[in-house]
């Protein structure tokens, strides 16, 4: 039975799937102003694409950053995220880089949330995961694959793999060359939640054959969608006011 996970006010696991949208601006001043603007869509979540910022290899310009959008973003979670170019990310960057940056961000008191990449290996991931909750921020543990959909027993298993780690929210992120794989990655949500999840975890197929995907989560499992006010951050995520109408309508409100 899923425990589900409060952030501030959001609660994740339970009800509608939670709205993150994504800053994606590369300039201070572009990226305090996307912050601003998507106040106005009303997300459950906020996640800082940190790979996109041209300052991202300046851990005191990171966190100036922080500070800006905390006070921006006030009460909404804020989730940061370095997305590496090997998981579809804008930059590469080594591991110790990549360790220091995610560590300097939880010391920063400005962040809820943390996205560990599962790629980075076991050890690693816990060292992240050991890190964030020494400093009360939560870990999502992520992989992502922009190739292809694996077979179902694998993304259960992956899943299941994330929260035996220790993960407040694993999440899985395929690219479906078909609807029959979007299928695969909804039969597996849905499977999870009913057998395996103690927890809120999130699922998404990318492109045009993952789109409704996006919207369905409530019915398989998934407790998380993303959504754009301004600047995809991903393959076939929608705007977040439409995302919203479609939820609201779905649950009759």
């Amino acid at each position: 039975m899923i425990k589900p996970l409060q952030i501030r006010s959001a609660v994740f696991g339970t009800g509608m799937p939670k709205i993150c949208i994504p800053l994606t601006s590369s300039g201070k001043r572009d990226l305090a102003d996307e912050a601003r603007a998507l106040l106005s869509a009303s997300p459950d979540l906020v996640e800082w694409r940190v790979d996109y910022f041209e300052q991202s290899d300046s851990l005191i310009e990171v966190r100036m950053m922080l500070s800006a959008l905390r006070d921006i973003l006030k009460d909404i979670p804020l989730l940061f995220t370095f997305r590496t170019n090997d998981e579809g990310g804008q930059k590469r960057i080594s591991p110790e880089d990549y360790h220091l940056l995610c560590r300097t961000a939880c010391k920063s008191g400005c962040i809820d949330l943390l996205d560990a990449e599962l790629s980075q290996g076991d050890a690693p991931v816990n060292s992240l995961l050991l890190n964030a909750h020494a400093c009360g921020v939560r870990v999502v543990v992520s992989s992502h694959d922009f190739t292809t959909t694996p077979p179902k027993e694998a993304l259960i298993e992956k899943l299941t793999h994330m929260q035996r780690l220790g993960a407040d929210m694993p999440k899985i992120a395929v690219m479906p060359k078909s609807r029959l794989d979007t299928l695969t990655l909804l039969s597996a949500t849905l499977e999870m939640r009913e057998k395996f999840a103690d927890r809120p975890f999130i699922t998404m197929a990318m492109g045009e054959y993952g789109a409704f995907s996006r919207v369905c989560g409530e019915f398989f499992g998934s407790a998380l969608t993303f959504a754009t006010a301004l600047n995809a951050s991903a393959p076939g995520q929608l705007e977040a006011a439409r995302v919203r109408r479609i939820l609201e309508a779905l649950n009759g409100i």
